[in-house]
C-alpha cells in the first residue's frame, strides 16, 4: 500500500466531491489531491455529457492543505455539471513523466473505457442514517441446496418468492409469551385468564 502514497488521490468522499446528493444541473466541486512527488503541473476533468466527452480546466486551490502527512500535497479544483442522472468523469494530469489518466481504478498512462471513471450520481440518496451504519446485504437466490428437500424443518416458515414480508399468505407467526392474556397472582389469590373470563350470570 506505501507505493500508493505518492500517487494522485480522489474519491467520492465529501472532502473530495462538494455535494454528495446533487440535484439534476447542479455545478459541482471536484478536489484531487497531488502530492509533490507525482510530478503533475496542470490537471483536466474528462466529463461525459450525454454520452460526448468535456474537457474542464482545473486551478490549484491554494486555500486547501491537509494538515499532519500530505501537508505538502497540491490540491487541484475543477467544477461540473451534472447534466444527466448518472455522469462519469475522470482526471486527465499532465506530469513530468508525460499524461496519465486518474479514475476510481487507479492510475494509468494509456486510454482507459468509462467502464472505471469516477461518477456523478443523481439518483434519490440513501437515508442519512446510512453514513455511519454498518449494512449487510444477503441474497437468498445465491444459496443453492445439494438436494431438493421433501419436508422443512421446524423452524422453517414456508413461503413463495414474490410476497413481500408482511404481506398476505406469510404463515402467521405462534404467540409468544409476552402477549399471552393470562396474569399471575401471589399465592392463595385466585389467577384468572382474560380469555377464559366466566360471563356474569343475568
Amino acid at each position: 500500500m506505501l507505493r500508493f502514497l505518492g500517487e494522485p488521490h480522489h474519491d467520492g468522499s465529501a472532502l473530495y466531491v462538494s455535494d454528495q446528493r446533487p440535484a439534476l444541473g447542479a455545478r459541482v466541486t471536484l478536489w484531487l489531491r497531488a502530492p509533490l512527488a507525482a510530478g503533475v503541473t496542470a490537471v483536466h476533468v474528462r466529463a461525459v455529457h450525454d454520452g460526448e466527452p468535456r474537457y474542464f480546466e482545473a486551478a490549484v486551490d491554494r486555500g486547501r492543505q491537509a494538515s499532519g502527512y500530505g501537508r505538502t500535497d497540491v490540491w487541484w479544483r475543477a467544477e461540473i455539471t451534472a447534466v444527466n442522472p448518472v455522469t462519469p468523469y475522470r482526471f486527465l494530469l499532465h506530469t513530468t513523466a508525460g499524461q496519465r489518466w486518474l479514475t476510481a481504478a487507479g492510475v494509468a498512462a494509456h486510454d482507459l473505457t468509462d467502464a472505471g471513471d469516477f461518477r456523478l450520481v443523481c439518483h434519490q440518496a440513501p437515508p442519512e442514517w446510512m453514513s455511519d451504519a454498518i449494512v449487510y446485504q444477503i441474497f437468498p437466490d445465491r444459496y443453492d441446496r445439494s438436494r431438493p428437500m421433501a419436508e422443512l424443518p421446524d423452524w422453517a416458515l414456508p413461503r413463495e418468492w414474490g410476497p413481500r414480508p408482511g404481506d398476505p399468505g406469510r404463515p402467521p407467526a405462534p404467540p409468544s409469551s409476552s402477549t399471552a392474556a393470562t396474569s399471575t397472582a401471589s399465592p392463595g389469590a385466585s389467577t384468572t385468564s382474560r380469555a377464559s373470563a366466566p360471563t356474569p350470570s343475568t
